[in-house]
């Protein structure tokens, strides 16, 4: 009688794991495609970018299933995110860039609550972008951590042997001290990536930054209402608005609130991160209006949950941070401390 309550036990133990095996394999085999030969000519497609972004292959493809669609005459990216790595916001704006340029999709961004740091990157990438009034965005900048475990590992007894093959090697090893030498190799890394977020926002934005530039230089009590600490070098008032702005000019007055602020979709307006203020359903029509869609359009998205493997591997958080491979990873991401 024993022997059988033991194996009754073990059976329902084996079937419980049987089951979570299938659950798991399913979240990861589950169907990717979407089928368009229902939709008819004049869709709205909808892509959404939500969370940390940190995995840009869903995005990546709906952006190429939509491009390459006839139905589809108009994508709208719809942004609900703090930002996220560094490689993952560029290639989503690749992608984006790409779109526009093979398929002659018209693309238009949304901002929701949340679009800042890697989020806005991935935005400058539509030729319109949308916010609400109230909308967290700008942060634009870059932002590298490490860990300190030092005083951890002394008080437990643990210690670390290092043999590497050069002296950056183990750069942001968080069992020393960072040198003098190594912070100035980071720093400039960081440097040359918030350059590359500079130019990629001033390639997108530029007519709408030079008006800003413009307004700001005939009056700068506009500029000083969308944040207080900015300051532009700039030029007699009579002259601006006959002056057409240099590259350099620009990235000097984006440099001025570029700072990792954070800024309102109002603020963002008013400094030419931002082109309308609107909501979801004004984004849309904007979006059917640029791809000359007559009437009412068809909203076409994806309804998908994202996978268990997926929500694992795209947690931000301190511990998953500490346990990645390489220790740390450069991200265009919003941060309060």
């Amino acid at each position: 009688m024993k022997r059988r309550s033991v194996s009754w036990v073990v059976g329902i133990a084996l079937l419980a794991c049987l089951m979570i095996v299938v659950i798991l394999f399913s979240s990861f085999l589950r169907p990717q495609g979407i089928s368009l030969a229902s939709i008819g000519r004049g869709a709205v497609a909808i892509v959404r970018i939500e969370g940390t972004i940190m995995d840009p292959t869903n995005p990546i493809r709906l952006i190429r299933l939509y491009a390459k669609s006839p139905a589809v005459r108009a994508i709208l990216v719809r942004i609900e995110s703090p930002g996220g790595a560094v490689g993952a916001s560029q290639e989503i704006h690749r992608e984006i860039l790409r779109a526009r340029r093979d398929s002659g999709k018209r693309v238009v961004a949304s901002m929701g609550n949340v679009a800042a740091s890697g989020g806005y990157y991935v935005a400058c990438a539509a030729e319109e972008i949308f916010a609400n009034a109230g909308t967290v965005t700008g942060s634009i900048g870059v932002v590298l951590e490490t860990y300190d475990l030092q005083g951890i590992s002394k008080k437990i007894g643990i210690g670390v042997n290092t043999i590497k093959s050069g002296q950056m090697k183990d750069v942001g090893s968080p069992f020393r001290e960072m040198t003098p030498e190594e912070r100035q190799v980071l720093q400039t890394t960081i440097d040359d990536t918030y350059d590359q977020f500079l130019e990629a926002v001033i390639e997108g934005r530029q007519a709408a930054l030079a008006r800003a530039w413009r307004n700001h230089t005939d009056k700068p009590t506009t500029a000083s209402r969308a944040t207080d600490r900015l300051t532009t070098p700039g030029i007699p008032a009579a002259d601006a608005r006959q002056t057409s702005p240099t590259r350099e000019t620009l990235k000097d007055f984006l440099r001025s609130f570029a700072d990792g602020r954070v800024l309102s979709g109002r603020q963002a307006l008013e400094l030419g991160l931002v082109d309308r203020l609107g909501g979801l359903q004004d984004a849309t029509d904007r979006a059917a209006e640029l791809g000359a869609i007559r009437g009412k359009p068809t909203i076409l998205q994806e309804r998908r949950k994202p996978s268990l493997w997926e929500l694992i591997r795209g947690r931000n958080d301190p511990v998953s941070r500490l346990i990645s491979p390489n220790g740390f990873a450069l991200q265009y991401r919003l941060v309060f401390d």
